[in-house]
């Protein structure tokens, strides 16, 4: 009998880029002639934020088919030393480097969790988050993989046909709020024409509703720095949003030139996004090349380009 590949997925209504990465990870399996699930925890439960038709497993069901010997587990990085609890052969699918190290706190031996030897390989979504954990592991069989962006529910959107909306990526609150009211304050101060843009702050929507957002937005806004790979960066560059955000880790692998700016230096992204809004709906060339660059980097974040990479992760995995 072939193997069994089970993807550990939280039971959670909070909006993540990294379950969502599961499922696609699912489904490629599957469309592939692999057996592969999402598992949960509850019977019946599958994310509803999102469209999906995924295989998906309740634990209970899972402990009754599953085959330690043959089949192997899937588990995300934030489960830390629990990973421990699951037996049999494990892949860890670290998303987010951050969480990763950050959930062993300062536990000496927690770490050894991606040294044992069931641990088979471990798979990274970025050459930031891979190039980390082949140093701190480097026995270890590390597998880089390709998010999947979705151009054809982000759908393109010249900056011409934009409203005058700035949306707003909720991590990093500090720098985000020192960033909002400086605008603002200025706004009423009659230096910026802020105050004609709605803000959106981009928490508790839906992927379907996200993408009618930033379909229609001309700025977003993500200053966190501590981003495995930022999927909702590229979600907005798909729909040719200029993006604004710092280039750091994960982030310099993808932003175009024109989004990236100095961590903190808030004054010189206000000061840009003044010159932006000011002359709105008027746009020059400079802008427009960089709406269509983002467009393409996105494009590259394919179904195809993540099905290559993950098949041919598993196949060495699996073995001949």
């Amino acid at each position: 009998m072939k193997s069994r590949i089970f993807y550990y997925a939280y039971d959670t209504t909070e909006h993540s880029g990294g379950e969502i990465d599961t499922y696609h990870h699912v489904d490629v399996l599957n469309e592939c002639g692999y057996e592969a699930y999402a598992l949960h925890t509850k019977p019946g439960y599958r994310h509803r934020w999102f469209e999906n038709k995924t295989r998906v497993i309740d634990l209970s069901s899972f402990w009754n088919i599953y085959d330690r010997e043959r089949d192997f587990v899937v588990l995300p990085e934030p489960l830390g030393s629990q990973m421990r609890m699951f037996p049999g052969k494990k892949v860890i699918f670290n998303k987010a480097l951050y969480l990763g190290f950050g959930c062993f706190g300062n536990d000496p031996d927690s770490y050894k969790v991606y040294g044992g030897n069931n641990v088979v390989a471990v798979l990274a979504v970025s050459e930031h988050n891979l190039q980390h954990l082949r140093f701190a592991f480097p026995d270890a069989k590390i597998f880089r993989t390709v998010t999947q962006i979705d151009c054809g529910l982000f759908l393109y959107r010249p900056l011409t046909e934009k409203k005058k909306r700035i949306a707003c990526v909720m991590k990093a609150l500090p720098p985000l709020w020192v960033l909002y009211h400086m605008l603002c304050s200025r706004a009423q101060q009659g230096l910026n024409k802020i105050s004609e843009y709605e803000w959106v702050f981009l928490k508790g929507y839906t992927l379907e509703q996200t993408a009618a957002l930033l379909q229609e937005t001309l700025i977003l806004i993500s200053l966190n720095t501590w981003e495995g790979l930022g999927r909702i960066n590229l979600e907005a560059m798909a729909c040719g949003c200029l993006v604004f955000g710092y280039g750091t880790g994960a982030l310099k692998e993808y932003l175009p030139p024109e989004s990236i700016f100095e961590p903190d230096n808030l004054v010189e992204v206000a000061k840009r996004i003044e010159s932006i809004t000011n002359s709105f709906p008027a746009v020059d060339e400079s802008l427009c090349t960089w709406s269509r660059l983002g467009r393409r980097t996105a494009e590259n974040f394919s179904k195809e380009q993540e099905k290559k990479h993950l098949i041919a992760a598993w196949k060495e995995i699996l073995g001949p």
